[in-house]
């Protein structure tokens, strides 16, 4: 113990502080606004909370009370991090789903003759939450000044699935070497309709 105890106490601290920043960090990723010592005190609760409790239950027997309210402890503070994942992932398939609409809006608005900002404007206005605050967070970003590469490559971060990555790329490769964008905005909403078919159909 003495001799790997800077690596446990760095596991702890991974443990305990890294899960509470990654939990606050990822909610602040999805326009979840919750005070930063709600979360720690929720966090304290699942985890430390509830393997005291174990622990005085299954008293006097000490040493069964110490391992399963440890076990607990351990647990515990890992389900808020499993949660926001949950909800994470839930939250990115709901916003591909609506890119079949978004991206015909953004098609529909390129045709038209707006910019690729105006018709993500469009698209921000028209459509519901996740895609419109992703929207509206973008065109704030380019609004003070960041690269509209810049821009959809945070977006490529913030929802890591290929379907973005595919619009994230084909938007980049646009800008810098012209083409058709409507079309290409076309053919990534029919790409993504097929696939969420051929999905359902499996499933």
């Amino acid at each position: 113990v003495y001799i790997n105890a800077e690596r446990i106490i760095s596991w702890l601290r991974e443990q305990s502080l890294g899960h509470r920043e990654y939990v606050i960090k990822r909610l602040d990723m999805m326009f979840v606004t919750i005070d930063s010592k709600k979360i720690t005190g929720a966090m304290l609760m699942i985890s430390f909370g509830m393997g005291f409790l174990f622990f005085v239950l299954l008293l006097p027997q000490v040493i069964p009370a110490l391992l399963v309210g440890c076990i607990v402890t351990f647990v515990g503070w890992k389900i808020p991090k499993r949660l926001v994942d949950l909800y994470s992932d839930r939250r990115c398939v709901q916003f591909v789903d609506q890119m079949v609409d978004g991206l015909t809006l953004m098609s529909n608005g390129v045709k038209s003759g707006l910019s690729i900002p105006q018709a993500m404007k469009v698209v921000a206005d028209n459509m519901p939450d996740p895609i419109s605050q992703e929207f509206e967070l973008m065109l704030s970003q380019t609004a003070i000044g960041v690269s509209i590469e810049e821009v959809f490559n945070d977006l490529a971060k913030r929802i890591p699935y290929p379907d973005v990555q595919m619009f994230v790329t084909a938007v980049n490769i646009l800008k810098d070497t012209g083409g058709n964008v409507a079309e290409t905005f076309d053919t990534i909403a029919k790409t993504i309709r097929e696939r969420i078919k051929i999905e359902k159909k499996i499933a």
